[in-house]
């Protein structure tokens, strides 16, 4: 709400008749420093008019002659007053709560010739700038909340796809855990098919040069009735037992007594069963 009053330092002003408050100024403009001079001041800081603390602002001044004051603007009604050369006018005008700021223009008439001014007046009372700041802490906090929000939001994502990478890691781990046991399980089930196999080879081979030693034995016993043996002219791979030594056809001969006579079928069978090879 927009409440305007005039006084004067030293006199009243005399209101202008009814009819004169609809006249159209039809007077040359001049300087307005001609007719009124103003003296209300603006803010030293922001360098525009402002209200107190309270909503209220003057707009005071001198008539430089006898004069017609008009004050009007948007959504304000105008108002005319006279006053005569000489005098101090102060116009009162109160900005509601709600307003930020009014447009004001103030025009001077005397006689044939007129001036004006745009006035400016912003509003700085306790009331609308506790408005302003609590409008502005409200949006403030409802940005925070909003970015709180968006924050959660992106955080509960991350840790979501943070859960299932987890979970896709540990099922991985897990299946890397059971084709490792398989494989140890496999390895295990070869190494003991293997060291069956060579057990099985072993046995067999054992029992071949057990046989082949009774034959070898049962020949020198039909052919030299139990005499010494020669292995020179045997023709076949001779081991003796007593020293693990084993002779092969094309060595020097040596004398040995038969019953220590072992026959292998090769030289792997004599090294498998411990033998090694004379040295001539």
């Amino acid at each position: 709400m927009l409440i305007l009053s005039f006084f004067t330092l030293s006199l009243a002003i005399t209101t202008l008749p009814e009819s004169s408050s609809i006249e159209k100024v039809n007077a040359a403009k001049v300087d307005q420093g001609k007719l009124v001079k103003l003296t209300t001041k603006k803010n030293s800081v922001s360098s525009r008019y402002e209200t107190n603390e309270h909503g209220i602002f003057y707009i005071k001044g001198k008539a430089i002659k006898n004069v017609k004051l008009t004050v009007k603007g948007a959504n304000f009604k105008t108002l005319k007053k006279s006053v005569k050369k000489g005098k101090h006018f102060k116009v009162q005008v109160q900005l509601d709560d709600s307003k930020k700021k009014i447009n004001l223009k103030l025009t001077a008439t005397s006689g044939n010739k007129h001036s004006s001014k745009k006035i400016n007046i912003y509003n700085r009372s306790d009331s609308y700038l506790s408005a302003i700041a609590s409008s502005k802490a409200s949006s403030s906090a409802s940005v925070a909340a909003e970015e709180s929000a968006s924050s959660s939001a992106e955080e509960s994502s991350e840790a979501a796809s943070s859960s299932l990478a987890a979970a896709e890691s540990a099922s991985a781990a897990q299946s890397s855990s059971a084709a490792k046991a398989q494989n140890e399980a496999a390895e295990q089930s070869s190494k003991a098919a293997s060291a069956a196999s060579s057990s099985s080879a072993a046995a067999t081979s054992s029992a071949a040069a057990a046989s082949s030693t009774a034959a070898a034995q049962a020949n020198n016993s039909n052919s030299n009735g139990g005499d010494d043996l020669y292995t020179g002219t045997q023709g076949q791979i001779i081991g003796n037992s007593r020293s693990h030594i084993y002779h092969v056809p094309g060595q020097a001969g040596y004398h040995m007594n038969s019953a220590n006579a072992v026959y292998f079928a090769n030289e792997q069978d004599a090294q498998a069963n411990g033998y090694r090879k004379a040295l001539r």
